[in-house]
C-alpha cells in the first residue's frame, strides 16, 4: 500500500460525534452548576450592648417603637418573627406589657438609596485553538483501488472579558434595632435598657418587608453576643427571593 498524501489521521465519524456531544453536555452541566451556585446573599453587621444584670428569660412583651404600628398587620407579622427567635432563647411571650418582666422595643428602617455608576466587564468568546473547525483528509491506493478518508477536528471556544460597560446601581442601607428593657421601668415611663441590639446591612434590595426576615435571622443567630464586638453574618437569601 502506498500513501499518496496524509494531512491528519482519520477518525471514525460516529465516535467523533459522540465525543463532541459529550463535551457539549459537560460544558452545559458546568454552566448550570455555576449558575446554581450563585445565590443572592445578605451581609450584615450586628452589635450589642448589655447591662451586667441582663439575663434572657421570663415573660416578654414585644412592642413597636412607634406606638401607632402596634395595631398594624405588617408589624404583627414582624412581631411574630422576632418573638419566634426570642422564644428559642428561653422567653415566654405575652401579649400585654402589664405583667411582662421584660419588654422588647423594636424598630426598623431603610434609606432612599444612593446611586453609583460602575464599570462592569462584558464576557464573550475570545477564540479557540484552532479558532475554527479543522477539516483534514487523506487519500490512499491499494492495488488498483483508490479511496479517501476525512475527519473534522473541533476545539471548545474560550471565553473571557472582551470589554466593559457602564451601568447605574442603587445601594440601600437597612437597619434593625431591638432594645430589651425592664418591664416595671417601661410601665413607669422610665425604661431601663437591659440590652441593645443593632443590625445593619447594605444591598440592592430597597423593599424592607422583603429583607426583614433575613435581617431578623442574622440579628438573633447569636444571642446576646459578645459585648460591643461587631459580628459579621453572611447568609443565603431564601429560595425564590425577589425584591
Amino acid at each position: 500500500m502506498a500513501v499518496a498524501s496524509r494531512e491528519r489521521p482519520a477518525y471514525n465519524r460516529p465516535i467523533m460525534k459522540t465525543l463532541r456531544s459529550a463535551l457539549l453536555l459537560t460544558l452545559l452541566a458546568l454552566i448550570l452548576t455555576g449558575c446554581a451556585a450563585i445565590k443572592p446573599q445578605l451581609r450584615s453587621v450586628t452589635t450589642n450592648y448589655s447591662d451586667p444584670s441582663f439575663w434572657p428569660g421570663g415573660t416578654l412583651a414585644i412592642m413597636a417603637a412607634e406606638p401607632a404600628q402596634n395595631s398594624s398587620l405588617a408589624f404583627g407579622h414582624f412581631r411574630s418573627l422576632v418573638g419566634e427567635r426570642l422564644a428559642g432563647y428561653g422567653y415566654q411571650l405575652v401579649g400585654d406589657v402589664a405583667g411582662a418582666q421584660q419588654v422588647a422595643i423594636v424598630s426598623y428602617g431603610i434609606d432612599n438609596g444612593r446611586a453609583e455608576r460602575v464599570a462592569v466587564p462584558l464576557y464573550g468568546p475570545i477564540g479557540a485553538y484552532p479558532p475554527y473547525p479543522f477539516y483534514g483528509s487523506a487519500s490512499f491506493f491499494h492495488g488498483r483501488r483508490y479511496g479517501g478518508i476525512g475527519a473534522t477536528y473541533y476545539s471548545m471556544p474560550q471565553y473571557g472579558i472582551v470589554g466593559s460597560a457602564t451601568e447605574t446601581i442603587t445601594t440601600y442601607s437597612r437597619a434593625l434595632a431591638v432594645d430589651i428593657v425592664d418591664g416595671a421601668s417601661y410601665r413607669a415611663n422610665a425604661p431601663k435598657r437591659l440590652l441593645e441590639l443593632r443590625t445593619r446591612s447594605e444591598g440592592g434590595c430597597g423593599t424592607m418587608e422583603v429583607i426583614l426576615p433575613s435581617l431578623v435571622q442574622a440579628m438573633f443567630a447569636v444571642f446576646p453576643g459578645e459585648y460591643g464586638k461587631p459580628r459579621i453574618d453572611v447568609r443565603d437569601l431564601p429560595e425564590g427571593f425577589a425584591c
